[in-house]
């Protein structure tokens, strides 16, 4: 079956070299000019990616973004000419899975959307992976895709939820930012640390009855980050 991209542009030049340049690497395309529509389309057609530029005449790209957020994990990847940091810092704040500055290159973006496609379907389906991974009040559903906190089901992202199974893993064990950073974005942001500082923060929300003070995924300074364990015993199966 071929994945389903969504592609939101408004340059009309932009938006038919993007869809025939995911459908030549096999993809089926729904194109948008403008953001009206876009994240209820994600609800009930469910796309396997969105393309998401953020200069859009009707509202701003980041308004999508949120939209998108509040019912889809769809995989976003924000594709927009604005090459300032904060911009792509608020834009994975938002729930976006990659930002890539205009101009780009083909290859890079299909390499990046292929990826995060392949890491969205792979989580909880390596061999040896366990459907259900629990430990204290938090539980994930690894073929599910689910997600629940003090028996609350919560909606993650696929970075998010990639993040959370890598800590939960191995509880109480320190993983380096390093390493955090290769094995779930392969190095594939300019503005890395960052990356996962913020995914880090928007986890914590999701997560922690307080965030000034979290009790679940803690920082050890100038490491990395651990799930802590506490009392409870992490069981998977």
């Amino acid at each position: 079956m071929q994945p389903r991209v969504f592609i939101v542009e408004d340059d009309p030049a932009t938006n038919s070299a993007l869809a025939d340049l995911f459908r030549r690497h096999g993809f089926s395309v729904q194109a948008f000019t403008t953001g009206a529509g876009v994240a209820e389309a994600c609800k009930s057609a469910r796309p396997d990616l969105v393309v998401l530029d953020l200069m859009l005449p009707d509202q701003d790209g980041f308004d999508v973004c949120r939209a998108i957020r509040k019912v889809s994990t769809v995989p976003i990847m924000i594709v927009s000419g604005r090459a300032a940091a904060t911009d792509a810092v608020a834009g994975l704040e938002l729930g976006a899975d990659s930002y890539l500055e205009k101009p780009f290159d083909s290859a890079e973006l299909i390499a990046r959307g292929q990826a995060l496609i392949r890491q969205c379907k792979q989580i909880g389906t390596a061999p040896g992976a366990q459907d259900i991974l629990q430990l204290g009040d938090v539980r994930l559903d690894m073929c599910g895709h689910r997600a629940w906190v003090r028996n609350q089901e919560v909606h993650l992202t696929p970075k998010e939820f990639e993040l959370l199974a890598t800590l939960m893993r191995q509880p109480g064990v320190v993983q380096r930012s390093e390493y955090l950073l290769q094995s779930i974005w392969g190095y594939d942001t300019n503005i890395r640390t960052r990356t996962l500082d913020v995914h880090i923060a928007r986890l914590r929300a999701k997560l922690e009855l307080d965030t000034s003070s979290p009790q679940l995924v803690l920082t050890i300074r100038g490491v990395g980050y651990r799930f802590n364990a506490g009392e409870q015993e992490c069981s998977a199966y």
